[in-house]
């Protein structure tokens, strides 16, 4: 059999199908080595009882006529130059759909907070479960030596239906959280303690170093199994979003050493396309999630990600829209892509929506970018730290065990929806930056990390982290002496006025809604400074009274008088996007930002060049890309093509905007090289 191995230094392009082992395998096996060959697609991931033929924690025998039909599939595939990659639908389970254990099976099962108790999925805990599994998956992997096998997001302690979110409460987990505590509490007992209301608990560290265990563990358990039985194998993992993994205290790094055991760090990050909806709200997902795994990985890490297209209708399925879900992808830093876009039932390539030549025509743009090597580490703009142990430091307020998640993260998605550049910044030692602070984040640093940061740094404030900042006795860090929250849609306030500073298409004193509409802005804290301030805008009722000041812009703070831990879609008014801008444009050093909000701008800066993507979502072509920039020097551009190819561009610069007459088209993006 010829050798065809996945090439992890080319953008690859990755088909995720099933082909079930019955008398057309071969049939459907060559019609997808043809599909692949005809579209640049170099790589298959073979699914092994994927959902329709899925009937719980197969066994060996289970295995045995899958492994033998793929085998050939693997020799098909790789004398085409076509290399071979395995996905078994799952490891501890994503969801019971009533299925149950098999006969023998002496599994312990996962246990809600509520003390339902899954048929099918089991506590990774389970030592029944682990020697059955290390058997299962050592046969499989030994017997067809996958290049990468992929583990699949059920490698989660949370959402898996039909049990309560977040979290195993079975014997065993009840065991070792009272062990850690030296306690004897029941489930109830325990949760009562977890989730109490305000600062964090003895109990709530245990639970989360348990459940950071759980999956750490896990890990290192698969991985050394998998190295043992193929010894070349690369593991990859599908991820889910950050916000779900900060309620298992996940421990990124070493999960993913984990599973690597000293190969290559691999991800799927999953595209947010699983509903259907308009590309700018589709994008501003992508930054509240997509991106955010992705920062939580390393610059050499390998990243896949996953465009799924299920049984939706011509929408989501069409072309165009692929299109656009993979080329909007390129500010991951692509190594490749994986297309879940057929059917998972076995029907070989069919394809009625027609992706194939979708794919194969934007496959030399993105091997151009991908080519650029870029860091994701290089990211600049405005920053949004994340803390990712910020469940151990959370107060808990209204939202009960919901107040453990960084929603904070979602301002990403406004910021960028906004037109501005952005990054996500771990470390709390930050220096010259314009720093969004940002509801429940304020928790996540202590009394004296919270100094340093006003001091060292131009902080934004939201109303939600300026409540939490006067509770503890910092508000004069923002010049608060007395705070006062007042409900929207209770018809206490009306409107936002900005001062004459702003002008719009010629036009001066603009209003804008601080109270409901079709979305409603949140609720608005009204702020009694101790001292003047520079006051951006003001705040009415709906007789035209005053209320209290809105945004604030100070020399080392700036203030946004609503909780914008949702960031509701009232702020993407266009008088609000100027508000936020001004801040940027006085405050900020390094940025770029667009010309119109749903146009994503992201900045790559290294030593001798800066790249710059521009991700248009919006239905409108551009004519022209106007860009406005600060902290960026250049003195030529180039662009690379959707040919692949990259050529200079002519350009007009005074200082601080760039125009460069080239169009933006409707759901596409540009990737631009100053140097």
């Amino acid at each position: 059999m010829k050798e065809s191995k996945l090439n992890f230094n080319r953008y690859t392009n990755c088909l995720r199908v099933q082909i079930y082992p019955d008398e057309r395998f071969m049939e459907h096996a060559e019609d997808i080595r043809d599909y692949c060959l005809k579209n640049d697609i170099g790589n298959v991931i073979v699914f092994m009882f994927a959902e329709a033929f899925f009937d719980g924690h197969s066994t060996k025998a289970d295995f045995e006529p899958w492994v033998e039909k793929i085998k050939l599939a693997k020799k098909l595939f790789n004398d085409a130059g076509i290399s071979f990659s395995l996905n078994p639908w799952m490891e501890v389970g994503h969801v019971d759909r009533g299925r149950t254990l098999k006969e023998g099976q002496n599994f312990t099962l996962m246990t809600d907070m509520d003390g339902l108790r899954s048929t099918l999925q089991v506590c990774p805990y389970c030592e029944e479960w682990r020697k059955y599994f290390a058997d299962v998956q050592a046969y499989y992997t030994g017997e067809l030596a996958p290049d990468v096998l992929w583990i699949e997001d059920d490698f989660r302690l949370h959402n898996h239906a039909p049990l309560n979110y977040g979290g195993c409460y079975c014997d065993i987990h009840m065991r070792k959280f009272n062990e850690k505590l030296g306690t004897a509490y029941t489930r109830e007992q325990l949760l009562e303690k977890i989730f109490a209301k305000g600062k964090p608990t003895a109990e709530r560290k245990a639970w989360l170093d348990v459940n950071r265990d759980t999956i750490l563990s896990l890990a290192e358990f698969a991985g050394k199994n998998i190295a043992k039985s193929s010894p070349k194998t690369e593991v990859g993992l599908m991820s889910s979003s950050i916000v779900s993994h900060t309620f298992e205290a996940r421990d990124w790094k070493g999960v993913c050493e984990g599973l690597a055991q000293g190969k290559r760090i691999i991800n799927r990050i999953h595209l947010p396309a699983y509903n259907e909806n308009v590309p700018a709200y589709y994008y501003r997902a992508f930054n509240m999630t997509s991106m955010l795994v992705r920062r939580m990985l390393p610059d050499d890490a390998k990243i896949y990600p996953e465009l799924e297209s299920g049984d939706y209708n011509n929408y989501v399925r069409d072309p165009e829209f692929l299109r656009f879900q993979v080329e909007s992808a390129i500010p991951l830093i692509l190594s490749g892509m994986t297309y879940n876009i057929l059917d998972v039932v076995g029907n070989g390539a069919f394809d009625v929506a027609g992706y194939g030549e979708a794919i194969k025509n934007i496959t030399p743009y993105l091997r151009a970018v991908t080519d650029l090597k870029l860091k994701y580490s290089s990211l600049e703009g405005v920053v949004i730290p994340f803390d990712p142990n910020c469940a151990y430091k959370r107060e808990i307020r209204e939202r009960g065990w919901r107040d453990l998640y960084p929603y904070h993260l979602d301002f990403a998605g406004y910021l960028s929806g906004l037109g501005c550049t952005y990054k996500v910044a771990l470390d709390k030692a930050l220096k010259g930056e314009f720093v969004c602070l940002i509801g429940g984040s304020a928790d996540d640093f202590t009394d004296r990390e919270m100094e340093a940061l006003f001091e060292n740094n131009f902080v934004l404030v939201d109303a939600g982290a300026a409540e939490r900042l006067f509770e503890r006795g910092l508000g004069r860090l923002i010049a608060a002496k007395a705070l006062e929250r007042i409900p929207t849609n209770q018809g206490k306030t009306a409107y936002e006025q900005a001062g004459d500073w702003l002008e719009v298409d010629g036009h001066h004193g603009l209003r804008v809604s601080s109270e409901g509409g079709m979305w409603s802005t949140g609720d608005y804290l009204k702020i009694d400074y101790s001292r003047e301030v520079n006051v951006l805008s003001d705040v009415y009722d709906n007789h035209n009274r005053h209320v209290g000041k809105g945004s604030v812009l100070e020399t080392g703070f700036a203030v946004i008088p609503y909780y914008m831990e949702a960031a509701p879609y009232e702020h993407y008014n266009e008088v609000r996007r100027r508000i936020v801008f001004k801040m940027l444009k006085e405050r900020a050093k390094t940025y770029v930002l667009t010309q119109s909000s749903c146009v994503y701008p992201y900045l790559f800066k290294e030593e001798n060049r800066c790249v710059v993507m521009l991700v248009n979502t919006m239905f409108k072509p551009l004519d022209k890309m106007c860009l406005e920039l600060k902290g960026v020097a250049f003195k030529q551009v180039e662009i690379v093509g959707k040919d692949g190819m990259i050529r200079p561009v002519a350009f007009a610069f005074d200082g601080k905007t760039l125009e460069i007459k080239e169009p933006l088209g409707h759901m596409s993006t540009a990737t631009i090289i100053l140097k």
